[in-house]
């Protein structure tokens, strides 16, 4: 009796881990989606400060970009970039029918940068094993991302009806780097090749290397990690530090 007690206080905790884990991993994606509709983070939006700005042949030149009312300065990044004519390009910001050719012409920027996400992994695919077949699991894990980003910037202009030209600003980023998290995992007889009679939710730890792509706040790529299970029978776990791959959903932090 007392030994089947231990056991359903054992189920029962880590069950309960489970739903803390997804009910805190959940709040946090609300909260931040909700902060991210009232501000818009440096990586998804054009601020002073240091870019390459992209040629048309793909060469990449240091700038700073400084505001300036209703335009934003480019200064080539070198100590006489100021005092040459014509190094300071303007980028009209508001919509004027009265443009140059100069101020029309399209312009890529690119910002490098350190990344911080919270991603979500939807689901994650594991080899197959000589007692099993691959599979397909969907419990939800939650991790912490980092790693190096680039953004790009695309800025044209199109002519409306009214002669006015409307600036169109197009966005996507990119980066690749490592995570680490929790999550959870089916444990039973058939994933510890009939060792472990019991089924329940078991808490693993996870990590490895991601890649991401980012269009404003919204990030989603690929993974690829491996887990640990963080009771006592991982060793018997067949699935125990072997690789997987999932994809991923997350927002970005900074």
């Amino acid at each position: 009796m007392d030994s089947n007690y231990r056991v359903n206080t054992f189920k029962q905790t880590l069950i309960m881990m489970k739903k803390v884990l997804l009910i805190l991993s959940l709040a946090g994606l609300m909260l931040l989606s909700s902060c991210n509709m009232l501000l818009h983070t440096p990586q998804d939006t054009l601020s002073e400060g240091s870019y390459r700005l992209k040629g048309p042949t793909g060469q990449e030149e240091e700038i700073y970009l400084e505001w300036e009312q209703e335009s934003l300065l480019v200064y080539p990044k070198s100590e006489d970039a100021a005092e040459t004519p014509g190094a300071v390009k303007r980028i009209a910001l508001d919509l004027p029918d009265t443009l140059s050719d100069a101020d029309r012409e399209e312009t890529s920027l690119v910002k490098p940068s350190f990344d911080l996400d919270l991603i979500t992994i939807l689901f994650k695919y594991r080899p197959s094993e000589p007692t099993l077949p691959g599979q397909l699991n969907s419990d939800i894990s939650g991790a912490l991302y980092t790693g190096y980003r680039r953004d790009h910037f695309n800025i044209s202009y199109d002519k409306v009806p009214s002669g006015q030209f409307r600036r169109q600003v197009s966005h996507f980023g990119y980066s690749a780097g490592i995570f680490a998290g929790f999550g959870a995992t089916a444990v039973n007889p058939w994933v510890t090749n009939d060792i472990v009679h019991d089924e329940y939710e078991g808490v693993v730890f996870s990590a490895g290397l991601a890649g991401l792509i980012g269009i404003n706040q919204f990030t989603a790529g690929i993974a690829v990690g491996w887990d640990r299970l963080l009771d006592r029978n991982q060793k018997h776990w067949i699935y125990q530090n072997k690789p997987w791959i999932g994809a991923t959903v997350g927002i970005n932090l900074n």
